[in-house]
């Protein structure tokens, strides 16, 4: 007797047991719900493998393929993925039928690493003392930035005059001008840079050279992820021609290998 009471309250608590926690694995709950699919790819549209796609709001998440596909299971009422990979800012997208996710980087974010830049302008200077005028300005920079940097900027002013006298009559003696900045720049939480710069001012007139200091001040902006524009103005002293004030606008190319 105490055998069969032994054996039917055995029975009596697998049944419980299979009441209370159901043998169905979590795979097969899931696989009865919904499935998101889609593909990464880069900003040349280029599959991304490795990418790190998770349901927003559910423990559920994989890795895309050497295609850049992705499929996940997971529970009715999921809204959102955020996608994920190194070096590259998260994006959040709507969950869509078989959807495509673009992801790159951003030329809003701060790089994660110093990029080289190199850049070119072309402006007026002003050349103010005993013959007031303006002259082409043509400058070429380079530089390294990340939220902070520095950069070398040259400059060639085209044509510098001095007021002369012989005497009898005044005239005005033609030679050319060119100058060097080393300065440093910092972001501005944006895109936006500040450049300060200090430098040297050459100037040649006939048989006559001189030279003095040269300030500079402007803003960089990147206006696309390798591309940005610059506004530079520089105020100095090459002795010569007494002073100078030269506007120069310029693009610039950031490097980000």
């Amino acid at each position: 007797m105490n055998r069969k009471l032994l054996f039917f309250n055995l029975l009596t608590a697998i049944f419980i047991c299979c009441i209370l926690f159901p043998t169905q694995s979590k795979a097969d709950v899931i696989a009865s719900k919904d499935t998101v699919t889609g593909t990464v790819i880069d900003k040349k549209k280029n599959p991304i493998p490795g990418a790190k796609v998770e349901i927003v709001g559910q423990p559920y998440s994989a890795f895309t393929d050497l295609d850049g596909r992705f499929n996940i299971k997971c529970e009715q009422g999921a809204k959102k993925v955020l996608v994920s990979y190194p070096k590259v800012k998260n994006v959040k997208k709507k969950i869509s039928q078989d959807m495509t996710i673009q992801i790159g980087r951003s030329w809003k974010q701060v790089p994660e690493r110093y990029q080289w830049f190199v850049g070119a302008g072309i402006g007026v200077g002003y050349i103010y003392g005993s013959d007031d005028h303006f002259s082409p300005d043509i400058s070429v920079m380079v530089g390294r930035v990340r939220a902070i940097g520095w950069y070398i900027r040259t400059h060639y002013i085209k044509e510098s005059t001095k007021m002369v006298s012989d005497g009898y009559y005044s005239y005005a003696e033609k030679g050319s001008s060119m100058g060097g900045t080393f300065g440093g720049m910092v972001r501005l939480g944006c895109p936006l840079h500040l450049l300060v710069g200090i430098g040297y001012e050459s100037t040649s007139i006939s048989n006559e050279r001189g030279g003095g200091y040269l300030l500079e001040g402007g803003f960089l902006f990147r206006i696309k992820d390798n591309f940005g524009i610059n506004l530079i103005a520089n105020s100095g002293d090459s002795k010569i021609t007494e002073n100078y004030t030269s506007f120069s606008l310029g693009f610039n190319y950031f490097f980000n290998k």
